[in-house]
């Protein structure tokens, strides 16, 4: 009676479970966890997965609130909802961002995947998984994977945490500038024709753009295919703005030759 009056968090070993809850031992007390008032029971609805979850509790420690005493019907009821809610409120003032943590994926959606970082839940959006293009994030992250992240933003009041995995993985932009100067020939793939030029797959995380203006022609849709290997001359790289301009008049005849030979 006093520990919920104190609204204290006490740590409870899980000694079984029934169909209603869990069992927990407080000293000499059994104490009762509702499926509702523990949040991964309240997300599952098999009752296979239900049961095979409570088993694989058993001796496992949860922090848990104390929320009912009722001592003439000997009856102790907990919660583990209520105390990941102050755990979690505990673990929002203690992040930061800039930091770099390591999350659990406990759920993937076409936008991105949601972390558990411990009582924390953040996002990792799929902008931020990879330097490549990601369609969609089951492409590189599976349920249950470990995964470094940096802590981005936090919205403490939203109880929102953005992550960033991109950003703790090699720069691809800054390592194809120190390979390549404005001015040399590369080698693409177009990967896509549009009103205002064509974009060209270089390697992996580079695409760049070859302007309609350094095209032969103001129709891209007549001179190349996606799907064509162009030469073309860099004319600029913007690694902060991660753009790479290319151009195609720009390559002379002779170096239009001599690559189409090397390439046969």
């Amino acid at each position: 009676q006093e520990l919920m009056e104190q609204d204290v968090t006490v740590n409870l070993e899980v000694v079984g479970y029934n169909k209603g809850g869990l069992l927990v031992q407080f000293k000499n007390i059994r104490g009762f966890v509702p499926n509702s008032h523990e949040p991964k029971l309240r997300r599952i609805n098999e009752e296979r997965d239900e049961i095979s979850y409570k088993s694989r509790l058993i001796g496992e420690t949860l922090p848990l609130k104390i929320i009912e005493v009722d001592e003439s019907r000997e009856r102790l009821v907990l919660s583990a909802t209520a105390a990941r809610r102050d755990l979690r409120d505990e673990q929002l003032e203690k992040l930061e961002p800039g930091s770099v943590v390591t999350g659990r994926v406990v759920n993937i959606v076409p936008y991105g995947v949601f972390l558990d970082l411990g009582y924390v839940t953040g996002l990792l959006h799929i902008s931020k998984i990879s330097w490549d293009k990601v369609d969609h994030p089951q492409e590189l992250l599976q349920l249950g994977d470990e995964v470094e992240v940096l802590i981005e933003k936090i919205d403490a009041d939203r109880e929102r945490v953005s992550l960033n995995r991109r950003d703790l993985l090699p720069n691809p932009w800054q390592h194809f500038a120190s390979r390549h100067e404005e001015g040399t020939l590369i080698n693409g793939e177009i990967t896509a024709l549009v009103d205002f030029g064509a974009f060209v797959f270089i390697e992996p995380g580079i695409e760049g753009l070859i302007h309609v203006s350094e095209l032969e022609g103001t129709d891209p849709d007549a001179v190349l295919s996606v799907g064509d290997q162009v030469l073309a001359r860099i004319i600029s790289i913007d690694t902060e703005r991660e753009r790479l301009g290319l151009s195609l008049t720009q390559v002379t005849r002779e170096e239009q030759e001599a690559w189409m030979l090397e390439k046969a």
